[in-house]
């Protein structure tokens, strides 16, 4: 519970530093990590990861596989109804220069900023990753952070959004 308050607090801190962090990391960008996150935002996708889980999972308990499916989609869903409701514009819109040339900037309704469904979605399978076998677990978390760092680095979220998302993910796939 103390991770959780934890959390919370540091995604409300978040909030005040989200424009000038996200105007920091553009600066950083360069031709090599440009590739690195690149690479991770096409190939380290969500729904890969649940695929890995379920396969996983089905050699364990066949119980688990429909509680990690039904917390991956419960997490989707309300993180869908969040941005509608919440609606905040992606840095990307809101800070000038910060589109970068290896992203795909084209966007359907509702998606916007807050909360970043993948970090949430990859957070959701977290408990049962540590489940199946803790370096499974680790493995999951350092991929989870480097999608969140993907999300910020590309300009489609802020920090906030992948704390949130992260956290919230993660609750949902606690319960």
């Amino acid at each position: 519970m103390i991770y959780f308050v934890i959390g919370l607090i540091l995604v409300i801190l978040s909030f005040l530093i989200d424009k000038s962090l996200s105007i920091f990391v553009f600066s950083l960008r360069n031709n090599i990590l440009d590739l690195i996150f690149k690479y991770v935002y096409l190939v380290l996708k969500d729904y890969i990861i649940l695929i890995i889980n379920v396969v996983l999972l089905y050699f364990r308990d066949k119980r688990k596989i429909i509680n990690a499916i039904l917390g991956f989609l419960s997490t989707g869903v309300l993180i869908t109804i969040l941005k509608y409701l919440i609606g905040r514009m992606r840095p990307f819109e809101v800070i000038e220069n910060s589109k970068s040339l290896v992203f795909d900037y084209r966007f359907e309704s509702f998606n916007t900023s807050f909360p970043s469904w993948h970090t949430g979605a990859m957070f959701s399978l977290l408990p049962f990753a540590f489940y199946v076998d803790k370096r499974l677990g680790y493995m999951m978390l350092i991929i989870g952070i480097l999608v969140g760092l993907s999300r910020i680095y590309s300009g489609f979220h802020y920090l906030s959004d992948v704390l949130f998302g992260g956290l919230f993910g993660y609750l949902i796939g606690y319960l």
